[in-house]
């Protein structure tokens, strides 16, 4: 679990973050590929999945398209895994990063999972920050778990989205700044509060999405089009 310590900036205070005009320098968007097929580009990089365990491509809930990924646990393991994959890299500016997902089930860690920052190859001593999902509640954590705070709450089987502005390796930006989305439907999203949260600067390259369930967890998890922009 993430210690309780609230980042500097005042919860409330919308800190302003502007939407990329660039194309995105990476997407999983889960297309081409047949349901039950692991998703191209995702792979276990540590821990021990048992047969229970679900990572695969589906296309029973989807945002856009055909395809998402489905993650599901059934609550009966006590492991824990890493399963994830590598972006494209950002070098300067600021990185915008945008993970929409469902989460089915109520369990007492619903999910979480982690992104980091690192120089290649992957390394687990470079986490950079994580967003964690229990009970309803999605918060933002820094990589060391010193600092967190929480960006609002979820409902089971609805679609949200969690949107983080990252620094990179060549700008200028020294924190986190995230918030969380609600989907109206039709294309439109209710944007939620901003939050800041000290980072300092990448410790090396873009980087990996790394998905890790808590033990005991019970829930089915659902991802599409997630993608990487660059923001000047």
């Amino acid at each position: 679990m993430w210690k309780q310590t609230i980042a500097s900036v005042t919860a409330g205070v919308a800190v302003a973050v502007s939407m990329a005009a660039e194309p995105p320098v990476w997407k999983a968007d889960f297309e081409g590929q047949f349901p039950g097929e692991v998703p191209k580009g995702w792979r276990q990089h540590w821990g021990r999945k048992i047969d229970a365990d679900v990572r695969q491509v589906s296309n029973m809930v989807v945002l856009g398209g055909n395809n998402s990924m489905l993650i599901e646990r059934s609550g009966t393991d006590s492991a824990q895994w890493g399963f994830g994959t590598e972006t494209k890299d950002v070098a300067d500016g600021t990185a915008l990063l945008t993970v929409p997902f469902q989460v089915q089930g109520n369990g007492k860690h619903a999910f979480n999972f982690n992104l980091e920052i690192f120089s290649h190859p992957y390394q687990t001593g470079s986490r950079f920050a994580v967003i964690g999902f229990a009970n309803g509640t999605v918060t933002l954590t820094d990589g060391k778990w010193k600092n967190g705070q929480k960006l609002g709450n979820y409902e089971p089987s609805k679609w949200y989205r969690a949107v983080l502005r990252l620094p990179t390796l060549g700008g200028k930006q020294t924190e986190v700044i995230g918030r969380l989305d609600r989907f109206l439907g039709d294309g439109k999203w209710e944007k939620g509060p901003e939050f800041k949260l000290a980072s300092g600067a990448p410790k090396g390259k873009w980087g990996w999405l790394l998905i890790v369930p808590n033990p005991g967890s019970k829930f089915k998890a659902y991802f599409d089009e997630i993608t990487l922009e660059r923001v000047r």
